[in-house]
Protein backbone atom coordinates (compact mmCIF):
# COMPACT_ATOMS: atom_id res chain seq x y z
CA UNK A 1 0.00 0.00 0.00
CA UNK A 2 1.59 3.71 -0.98
CA UNK A 3 2.68 5.73 2.21
CA UNK A 4 2.59 8.90 2.09
CA UNK A 5 4.72 10.13 4.55
CA UNK A 6 5.75 12.89 5.15
CA UNK A 7 2.57 15.04 4.21
CA UNK A 8 3.81 17.72 2.00
CA UNK A 9 3.96 21.26 3.76
CA UNK A 10 4.79 24.82 1.96
CA UNK A 11 5.31 27.69 3.62
CA UNK A 12 4.56 31.07 2.13
CA UNK A 13 6.75 32.99 4.08
CA UNK A 14 9.79 31.09 3.00
CA UNK A 15 8.79 31.16 -0.42
CA UNK A 16 8.16 34.74 -0.50
CA UNK A 17 11.63 35.13 0.99
CA UNK A 18 13.69 32.61 -1.51
CA UNK A 19 11.89 32.28 -4.03
CA UNK A 20 9.64 35.53 -4.75
CA UNK A 21 11.75 38.42 -3.38
CA UNK A 22 14.68 37.79 -6.22
CA UNK A 23 11.98 37.27 -8.91
CA UNK A 24 10.68 40.64 -7.76
CA UNK A 25 14.20 42.26 -8.17
CA UNK A 26 14.71 40.64 -11.64
CA UNK A 27 11.31 42.11 -12.24
CA UNK A 28 12.86 45.55 -11.47
CA UNK A 29 15.40 45.42 -13.32
CA UNK A 30 13.67 44.54 -16.43
CA UNK A 31 15.89 41.22 -16.83
CA UNK A 32 12.36 39.91 -17.00
CA UNK A 33 8.86 41.36 -17.33
CA UNK A 34 5.01 39.72 -16.06
CA UNK A 35 1.85 40.08 -18.00
CA UNK A 36 -1.11 38.61 -15.87
CA UNK A 37 -4.53 38.26 -17.16
CA UNK A 38 -7.53 37.14 -16.41
CA UNK A 39 -7.25 36.77 -12.43
CA UNK A 40 -10.52 38.08 -12.17
CA UNK A 41 -11.57 34.21 -12.80
CA UNK A 42 -9.35 33.07 -9.68
CA UNK A 43 -12.03 31.14 -7.34
CA UNK A 44 -11.73 32.03 -3.74
CA UNK A 45 -13.77 28.76 -2.24
CA UNK A 46 -13.77 25.25 -2.30
CA UNK A 47 -11.18 23.12 -4.23
CA UNK A 48 -9.34 24.30 -6.44
CA UNK A 49 -6.45 22.57 -9.36
CA UNK A 50 -5.04 25.22 -11.75
CA UNK A 51 -3.71 23.23 -14.95
CA UNK A 52 -1.03 24.80 -17.32
CA UNK A 53 1.29 24.18 -20.18
CA UNK A 54 5.01 23.41 -18.84
CA UNK A 55 8.32 24.53 -20.92
CA UNK A 56 11.83 24.99 -19.85
CA UNK A 57 14.60 22.63 -18.41
CA UNK A 58 13.94 23.59 -14.59
CA UNK A 59 10.56 24.56 -13.11
CA UNK A 60 10.73 28.48 -13.71
CA UNK A 61 6.89 28.05 -15.39
CA UNK A 62 6.21 27.17 -11.89
CA UNK A 63 7.81 30.15 -10.17
CA UNK A 64 5.79 32.23 -12.08
CA UNK A 65 2.58 30.54 -12.12
CA UNK A 66 2.74 30.23 -8.22
CA UNK A 67 3.97 34.18 -8.01
CA UNK A 68 1.05 35.70 -10.44
CA UNK A 69 -1.59 33.51 -7.94
CA UNK A 70 -0.14 35.47 -5.09
CA UNK A 71 -0.06 38.35 -6.54
CA UNK A 72 -4.05 38.41 -7.38
CA UNK A 73 -5.08 36.53 -4.60
CA UNK A 74 -2.36 36.54 -1.37
CA UNK A 75 -0.17 34.02 0.48
CA UNK A 76 -3.18 31.95 1.44
CA UNK A 77 -4.40 30.37 -1.87
CA UNK A 78 -0.69 29.04 -2.74
CA UNK A 79 -1.28 25.69 -3.96
CA UNK A 80 1.16 23.14 -3.70
CA UNK A 81 2.63 21.60 -6.73
CA UNK A 82 2.77 18.49 -8.47
CA UNK A 83 5.84 17.13 -9.82
CA UNK A 84 7.81 14.41 -11.18
CA UNK A 85 9.00 11.64 -8.24
CA UNK A 86 12.25 12.08 -9.31
CA UNK A 87 12.49 15.64 -7.54
CA UNK A 88 11.94 14.37 -4.72
CA UNK A 89 14.24 11.31 -4.74
CA UNK A 90 17.07 13.44 -5.56
CA UNK A 91 18.25 15.37 -2.28
CA UNK A 92 19.70 18.16 -3.51
CA UNK A 93 16.46 19.39 -5.40
CA UNK A 94 13.83 18.12 -2.86
CA UNK A 95 15.75 20.17 -0.25
CA UNK A 96 15.62 23.19 -2.64
CA UNK A 97 11.92 23.00 -3.86
CA UNK A 98 10.29 21.47 -0.69
CA UNK A 99 9.09 24.67 0.38
CA UNK A 100 6.30 24.41 -2.83
CA UNK A 101 4.61 21.25 -0.68
CA UNK A 102 6.08 18.62 -3.39
CA UNK A 103 3.37 16.31 -4.07
CA UNK A 104 4.81 13.00 -6.22
CA UNK A 105 2.84 12.86 -9.62
CA UNK A 106 2.30 8.96 -8.72
CA UNK A 107 0.09 9.71 -6.00
CA UNK A 108 -2.71 10.50 -8.57
CA UNK A 109 -2.47 7.12 -10.51
CA UNK A 110 -5.03 4.62 -10.74
CA UNK A 111 -5.62 2.90 -7.73
CA UNK A 112 -3.92 5.49 -5.68
CA UNK A 113 -5.44 6.24 -2.16
CA UNK A 114 -7.91 9.49 -2.27
CA UNK A 115 -5.07 12.76 -1.41
CA UNK A 116 -4.98 14.04 1.67
CA UNK A 117 -8.15 17.22 1.78
CA UNK A 118 -5.70 19.69 2.99
CA UNK A 119 -3.86 19.73 -0.12
CA UNK A 120 -5.71 22.37 -1.42
CA UNK A 121 -5.25 24.21 -3.77
CA UNK A 122 -2.87 22.67 -6.24
CA UNK A 123 -0.90 23.06 -9.51
CA UNK A 124 -0.09 20.68 -12.08
CA UNK A 125 1.41 20.58 -15.34
CA UNK A 126 -0.59 17.64 -17.07
CA UNK A 127 1.98 17.47 -20.32
CA UNK A 128 4.76 16.14 -17.27
CA UNK A 129 8.36 15.54 -18.44
CA UNK A 130 7.25 15.69 -22.49
CA UNK A 131 6.13 19.47 -21.90
CA UNK A 132 9.32 21.08 -20.28
CA UNK A 133 11.73 18.19 -22.38
CA UNK A 134 10.35 19.27 -25.79
CA UNK A 135 12.92 21.13 -27.92
CA UNK A 136 12.87 24.84 -29.11
CA UNK A 137 11.56 23.92 -32.13
CA UNK A 138 8.24 22.50 -30.42
CA UNK A 139 7.97 25.93 -28.76
CA UNK A 140 4.20 26.14 -27.62
CA UNK A 141 2.81 23.44 -29.44
CA UNK A 142 1.64 21.16 -26.68
CA UNK A 143 2.51 17.40 -26.03
CA UNK A 144 -0.96 15.06 -25.24
CA UNK A 145 -2.24 16.05 -21.18
CA UNK A 146 -1.98 12.84 -18.63
CA UNK A 147 -5.51 12.20 -17.06
CA UNK A 148 -4.63 12.80 -13.48
CA UNK A 149 -6.76 15.85 -12.76
CA UNK A 150 -9.36 15.07 -14.59
CA UNK A 151 -9.81 12.10 -12.00
CA UNK A 152 -8.74 14.02 -8.73
CA UNK A 153 -10.74 16.92 -10.13
CA UNK A 154 -13.95 14.55 -9.96
CA UNK A 155 -13.25 13.09 -6.92
CA UNK A 156 -13.07 16.59 -4.82
CA UNK A 157 -15.43 18.21 -7.36
CA UNK A 158 -13.08 20.91 -7.80
CA UNK A 159 -13.07 23.69 -10.32
CA UNK A 160 -10.24 23.36 -12.58
CA UNK A 161 -8.53 26.79 -13.70
CA UNK A 162 -6.68 26.57 -16.77
CA UNK A 163 -3.65 28.38 -17.63
CA UNK A 164 -1.80 29.32 -20.40
CA UNK A 165 2.01 30.60 -19.78
CA UNK A 166 4.48 32.30 -22.22
CA UNK A 167 7.63 33.15 -21.72
CA UNK A 168 9.36 30.20 -20.56
CA UNK A 169 9.79 28.20 -24.14
CA UNK A 170 12.20 31.64 -24.80
CA UNK A 171 13.62 31.51 -21.15
CA UNK A 172 14.93 28.24 -20.57
CA UNK A 173 15.44 26.64 -24.63
CA UNK A 174 16.12 22.75 -24.72
CA UNK A 175 18.37 21.62 -27.54
CA UNK A 176 16.84 17.75 -27.55
CA UNK A 177 14.44 15.25 -25.67
CA UNK A 178 17.00 12.76 -24.34
CA UNK A 179 14.60 9.49 -24.92
CA UNK A 180 17.13 7.22 -23.85
CA UNK A 181 17.33 8.45 -20.21
CA UNK A 182 13.79 7.27 -19.91
CA UNK A 183 14.39 3.86 -18.62
CA UNK A 184 16.75 4.74 -15.94
CA UNK A 185 14.94 8.27 -15.23
CA UNK A 186 11.18 7.03 -15.45
CA UNK A 187 10.53 9.95 -17.73
CA UNK A 188 12.35 11.47 -20.72
CA UNK A 189 15.04 14.27 -19.98
CA UNK A 190 15.61 17.93 -21.46
CA UNK A 191 19.15 19.13 -22.52
CA UNK A 192 19.65 22.48 -22.14
CA UNK A 193 20.15 24.80 -24.63
CA UNK A 194 21.88 27.52 -22.50
CA UNK A 195 22.56 27.03 -18.60
CA UNK A 196 21.01 30.05 -17.32
CA UNK A 197 17.41 32.19 -18.23
CA UNK A 198 17.19 34.18 -20.75
CA UNK A 199 15.79 37.92 -20.68
CA UNK A 200 11.89 37.38 -21.50
CA UNK A 201 8.89 38.92 -21.42
CA UNK A 202 6.11 36.48 -19.55
CA UNK A 203 2.64 36.17 -19.67
CA UNK A 204 0.12 34.18 -17.29
CA UNK A 205 -3.53 34.00 -18.90
CA UNK A 206 -6.37 32.10 -16.26
CA UNK A 207 -8.65 31.31 -18.36
CA UNK A 208 -12.35 30.70 -16.79
CA UNK A 209 -12.85 28.24 -14.42
CA UNK A 210 -14.10 24.49 -15.00
CA UNK A 211 -16.85 23.41 -12.24
CA UNK A 212 -16.60 19.53 -11.96
CA UNK A 213 -18.98 19.47 -9.42
CA UNK A 214 -21.61 18.13 -12.07
CA UNK A 215 -19.36 14.90 -13.20
CA UNK A 216 -20.76 12.15 -11.56
CA UNK A 217 -17.59 10.21 -9.19
CA UNK A 218 -17.97 7.19 -10.93
CA UNK A 219 -16.45 8.73 -14.26
CA UNK A 220 -13.75 9.04 -12.93
CA UNK A 221 -12.57 5.73 -13.33
CA UNK A 222 -13.67 5.69 -16.84
CA UNK A 223 -9.84 6.49 -18.77
CA UNK A 224 -11.55 7.32 -22.18
CA UNK A 225 -14.31 9.98 -20.65
CA UNK A 226 -11.58 11.26 -18.58
CA UNK A 227 -9.19 11.32 -21.59
CA UNK A 228 -11.96 12.95 -23.84
CA UNK A 229 -12.00 16.23 -20.60
CA UNK A 230 -8.71 16.30 -20.30
CA UNK A 231 -8.39 16.99 -24.25
CA UNK A 232 -10.86 19.75 -24.08
CA UNK A 233 -9.27 21.29 -21.58
CA UNK A 234 -5.50 21.40 -23.36
CA UNK A 235 -7.46 22.35 -26.61
CA UNK A 236 -8.63 25.52 -24.82
CA UNK A 237 -4.89 26.51 -23.25
CA UNK A 238 -3.65 25.60 -27.09
CA UNK A 239 -5.78 27.79 -28.79
CA UNK A 240 -4.96 30.84 -25.87
CA UNK A 241 -1.23 30.11 -26.40
CA UNK A 242 -1.35 30.36 -30.37
CA UNK A 243 -3.34 33.49 -29.79
CA UNK A 244 -0.62 35.18 -27.53
CA UNK A 245 2.32 33.88 -29.10
CA UNK A 246 0.60 34.89 -32.75
CA UNK A 247 3.96 37.47 -33.13
CA UNK A 248 6.55 34.96 -31.81
CA UNK A 249 9.40 33.99 -33.52
CA UNK A 250 9.93 30.71 -32.15
CA UNK A 251 5.85 30.18 -32.64
CA UNK A 252 6.55 30.60 -36.11
CA UNK A 253 9.40 28.27 -36.37
CA UNK A 254 7.29 25.24 -34.61
CA UNK A 255 4.12 25.86 -36.49
CA UNK A 256 5.95 25.98 -39.94
CA UNK A 257 8.01 22.84 -38.64
CA UNK A 258 4.62 21.27 -37.93
CA UNK A 259 3.60 21.92 -40.67
CA UNK A 260 6.15 20.30 -43.02
CA UNK A 261 6.20 17.40 -41.09
CA UNK A 262 2.30 16.88 -41.86
CA UNK A 263 3.06 17.30 -45.38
Amino acid sequence: MLTRTPIPRHNARKIDKRFFTPLRRLLGLKYFQLDIEGDEHLPREGNILFVANHSGWVPLDALFLLYAIHKSLGPDYLPYLLVHPLLIRIPFSYNFLKTFGLIPSDWLHYGAPPLPESLNPIAIFPEGADGNSKPFWQAYHMKAWKTGFVRLAIQRQAQVVPVAIVGGEEALPVAITLKALKPLLGSVAPLPLLLAPLPSRWKITFLKPIDFSAYAPELALDQEACQEIAQKISERVQEELEEATILNPLSWLSSWIDTARRT
